[in-house]
């Protein structure tokens, strides 16, 4: 059964506290007379923590589920962690040091069943030491001053939410995140509660003064541009000052004459003036981190083991490749499911590897890897049906699944698709997506059925199609959002009370794939849309190319400019490299000659001004063809 309300408690080193944690806590959620769940994340403890989750989930299996780091991520990324995996309704945050009582969650339940979206509880009465009050109070009030985003307590995680605003928290993979601000900013009817607040009875705070200011300087960089911009504007008025000053001192060197006096005071000031451009170093240097953080792209958390009731033992047979694959089998591995065998394509040698191998991943966690040339037959039917899967996942695998395959799992098949479907059915979807010039695309979960990307929709996720997003740029986002929705259904899969919503076939478009012969480039087009085939197939694909005196000439970037004079593919200028197309103009940056190597636009000596590139486009349906590369298939 669905659980009503997930409470979160995040672990870290609490073995003295959680005995009596678990039993207050069970004794409050089997007095709501609902359905309920709760979601221990243990942080890399180095006590016993992990030893009684592991024994309160065999008591109650059905409600304690445990998520085990393999080392210490923080307390907001073990939060975030169990918000991609909660199942309730209504979702509450809890510490595990019992100051914050779970006897207050009735009251925060109550908030939210009168409407609220976020329920945050504040500490009227705090039991802390007076310089743990007084420094946190003072870092509250600089922290609200500077973000905008007004709390009463920032450090109280005793926190409720509805379900629609957990989902947005956890879609947004912030490497560096404050839960309740960006809770705030998603709210649309918050309100905030008096709790009560008891002095811890074992163990000692893990949030240091250190801590504590760290994590303010955190939230008020990740919310906020105001440390920027009031050291920018101190900057000036110290500027500004300096100039009056030099010309005062450069008047009164004509009028008095020179003199020895006043050293120091210049040093003191230039000593004063040297500390604020180190500090503003220093905080131009945390954004700098930050979107350093975001963009290596490093897992956030690493998950060593989960503890589920019913669960771990599904059998799970997997069909995958590619990035999407190798994304969505890590998720099953790093939540220890029973992966019954990987079935994917045979590397191919003599293609340039630029994504990670699905093979490789599946061995060297020991599961059983097989690459047949086809599995719709006789044989392989029978030895599917012999390892007795109980649900069937394909993630990216490039060939369709008969009939006989898809009704062996009792729990059923289903597959991972690079669009928000029902558009942009069949292949190479994130290529047409980018070529059609849409803004968004996403992943879809669905159920497998004889039709192609045809059945009821699971889970899906968008993501942005960014102006100078390419292909393999775009193929990022939709595999980190694969993950992120199947990590989010998983459970309901394997408990047979997954989601479905049937397509609306009217919204429905399908594409074939394409071949390299597609990246011929009509200029009679405008330059959007030359632009748009550019970075639809520019590397790893196969490239969008034109005809120069007979000789194929590939486009590997350009950027489109205004209109111009000139007939459809004329050369306008060498310095810029500018041609003209049906509307607008482009400016070619990265060429490359048949049978030479790349070079930029500035040294394409052969190309002249008046020239005319290009010929009739092919007369074929492209999209009934197949995509192809040659640094890499799709």
């Amino acid at each position: 059964m669905k659980p009503y309300v997930s409470v979160v408690i995040p672990v870290y080193n609490e073995a003295e506290s959680l005995p009596a944690l678990f039993s207050r806590l069970s004794e409050v959620l089997d007095g709501l007379g609902k359905p309920w769940e709760v979601v221990f994340t243990n942080d890399g403890s180095s006590d016993a923590s992990f030893a009684l989750l592991r024994e309160f989930h065999r008591r109650r299996p059905q409600q304690v589920r445990v998520i085990d780091f393999n080392a210490n991520f923080g307390q907001h990324m073990a939060i975030m962690a169990a918000f991609e995996r909660v199942r309730g309704d209504v979702v509450v945050t809890l510490d595990a040091d019992l100051q914050n009582p779970p006897e207050e969650i009735p009251k925060l339940l109550a908030a939210i069943e009168a409407g609220h979206d976020v329920v945050g509880g504040y500490r009227s009465v705090r039991q802390d030491s007076w310089f743990r009050r007084y420094a946190s109070k003072l870092l509250n009030g600089v922290r609200e001053r500077t973000t905008g985003v007004h709390m009463r307590d920032h450090g109280c995680m005793l926190r409720a939410y509805r379900r629609h605003v957990v989902d947005q928290i956890a879609a947004s993979r912030e490497t560096s995140v404050f839960i309740p601000a960006l809770a705030m900013n998603l709210a649309t009817n918050p309100l905030e509660v008096e709790v009560a607040h008891a002095a811890r009875a074992a163990g000692v705070s893990k949030y240091r003064l250190h801590s504590l200011m760290r994590l303010n300087f955190d939230l008020m960089t990740g919310f906020s541009l105001v440390p920027l911009q009031i050291f920018t504007i101190f900057g000036m008025i110290i500027g500004f000052l300096s100039g009056i000053f030099v010309i005062f001192l450069f008047i009164r060197r004509l009028v008095v004459g020179p003199e020895a006096e006043g050293v120091f005071t210049l040093f003191a000031i230039l000593y004063m003036l040297v500390g604020l451009i180190i500090l503003g170093l220093g905080i131009i240097g945390v954004y700098i981190v930050r979107i350093y953080l975001e963009v290596r792209r490093r897992p956030r958390f690493v998950i060593r083991e989960m503890l589920e009731a019913g669960l771990s033992n599904s059998g799970i047979l997997v069909f995958a490749y590619h990035d999407v694959g190798y994304h969505c089998l890590q998720e099953l591995i790093a939540q220890n499911r029973n992966v019954l065998a990987v079935i994917t394509h045979e590397d191919d040698l003599q293609e340039p590897a630029w994504f990670r191998s699905v093979a490789e991943l599946a061995r060297s966690h020991g599961i059983p890897v097989y690459t047949p040339q086809s599995v719709n037959t006789a044989d392989w039917v029978e030895r599917i049906g012999e390892l007795s899967p109980d649900i069937i996942f394909s993630f990216y695998y490039r060939k369709l699944l008969c009939s006989e395959i898809l009704a062996i799992p009792r729990l059923g098949a289903f597959n991972m698709h690079g669009s928000l479907l029902p558009k942009y059915r069949g292949r190479s979807p994130i290529n047409w997506a980018i070529l059609h010039g849409e803004k968004e695309t996403g992943a879809t979960l669905h159920y497998m059925v004889a039709q192609p990307d045809a059945g009821d929709i699971v889970d899906q996720k968008s993501v942005s199609i960014e102006p100078l997003d390419t292909a393999r740029d775009v193929l990022a986002k939709v595999s980190v959002a694969a993950r992120s929705v199947l990590a989010r259904q998983l459970n309901s899969i394997l408990q047979g009370s997954a989601p479905r919503r049937a397509q609306d076939e009217a919204q429905a478009s399908y594409f074939g794939g394409r071949k390299p012969e597609n990246g011929r480039i009509d200029w009679n087009s405008s330059a959007q849309d030359v632009f748009n085939l550019i970075r639809a197939v520019t590397h790893p694909y196969p490239g969008a190319f034109t005809e120069v005196d007979g000789k194929l000439l590939y486009i590997w970037w350009a950027l489109p400019g205004e209109d111009a004079g000139g007939a459809p593919g004329e050369v306008l200028s060498i310095s810029p490299l500018r041609v003209r197309a049906g509307q607008g103009s482009l400016e070619l940056r990265t060429l490359q000659w048949e049978g030479a190597a790349e070079i930029d636009a500035s040294a394409a000596h052969k190309l002249r001004a008046g020239q005319i590139l290009g010929c009739d486009p092919p007369a074929a349906n492209d999209k009934k063809t197949k995509l192809t590369v040659t640094a890499g298939k799709q």
